[in-house]
């Protein structure tokens, strides 16, 4: 047997990060305070921003100990998407041709 060490990828399925935030972490960050960079007030700014911190706990509470994708999912099997013509509706599990 030969003496080298290799290196094995432990965390091959994360999700990507920056720092130590998800994706979609930041995603929920910088969609709220964007609104707040564009007002001209310092006063909205540091608002949307207290928002923005606020929206992101709470998205990472929800998220916390659920699957991966499981909001995804959760909206679109309550609330429904983008009607598309060529495809059946999500209930219809048994299609004949």
């Amino acid at each position: 047997m030969s003496k080298k060490s290799y290196y094995i990828p432990r965390r091959l399925d994360d999700p990507p990060k920056a720092l130590w935030f998800d994706a979609d972490e930041i995603i929920v960050f910088a969609v709220i305070l964007f609104p707040g960079l564009l007002m001209k007030s310092f006063l909205m700014f540091l608002v949307m921003l207290v928002v923005s911190l606020f929206a992101t706990y709470q998205y990472t509470k929800i998220k916390a100990g659920k699957l991966r994708g499981y909001l995804i999912h959760f909206f679109y099997w309550n609330f429904g998407s983008l009607k598309l013509k060529r495809l059946p509706p999500s209930h219809i599990r048994e299609i004949s041709g």
